[in-house]
């Protein structure tokens, strides 16, 4: 993977209306095209958590879903539709300490043209209150502020920066572009990562 320069990340405003639109979150590109869409699970305990539609409804096709591990704070996610069972791929996040301030997995990469390559990479969701993304600031919830990181390499690939509105959660920031799947995988563990926060706050 090659670095990025500021004038190509990519950002992402989340969105999840508290009074009319609980159960759901919206994820726009800001500037962009592209969208998605995310129902939230507080009931259903063999239901997913969370499900990420790749597109602006529910309508959408299923791209990855997550389930919340309440022993150990520990997440599943799952790529792909958990309705076609062979085509789903397995990651465990896993809670690095007692803190809860990283969060890790490892999973197979693609390049920009959607080719999966052959290494497994571990990532990690690490806790800021330095890193923002461009144009914000660390707002006074650093408990919601994020960067992913690519252990072998040391490269951030994503920022999460958080907002406290009524709507408005906060701006996901992608820094490579590695393709829609890097994109999916970004979004659901980073909202994943923000709902169990705001679950437990």
């Amino acid at each position: 993977m090659s670095s990025s320069t500021a004038t190509q990340y990519r950002q992402f405003q989340v969105d999840r209306h508290i009074i009319s639109r609980p159960n759901r979150y919206d994820i726009a590109e800001i500037g962009g095209d592209t969208a998605f869409y995310i129902n939230v699970n507080v009931i259903k305990r063999k239901k997913p958590s969370l499900v990420l539609h790749a597109g602006p409804s529910i309508e959408a096709p299923i791209a990855a879903v997550c389930h919340f591990i309440k022993l150990g704070g520990h997440f599943k996610v799952g790529f792909g539709d958990p309705e076609k069972v062979d085509s789903v791929e397995w990651d465990d996040m896993t809670r690095q300490n007692v803190t809860a301030t990283e969060y890790r997995w490892e999973t197979a990469l693609a390049n920009g043209q959607g080719e999966t390559q052959g290494e497994r990479r571990t990532l990690t969701w690490k806790r800021t209150q330095s890193v923002s993304a461009e144009g914000l600031t660390v707002s006074a919830m650093p408990g919601r502020n994020y960067k992913l990181v690519d252990e072998k390499t040391g490269e951030i690939l994503a920022v999460f920066t958080s907002k406290r509105t009524i709507r408005n959660c906060g701006t996901l920031e992608v820094r490579v572009n590695l393709g829609p799947a890097f994109d999916q995988l970004a979004v659901i563990t980073c909202i994943s990562l923000y709902e169990k926060s705001r679950r437990d706050s």
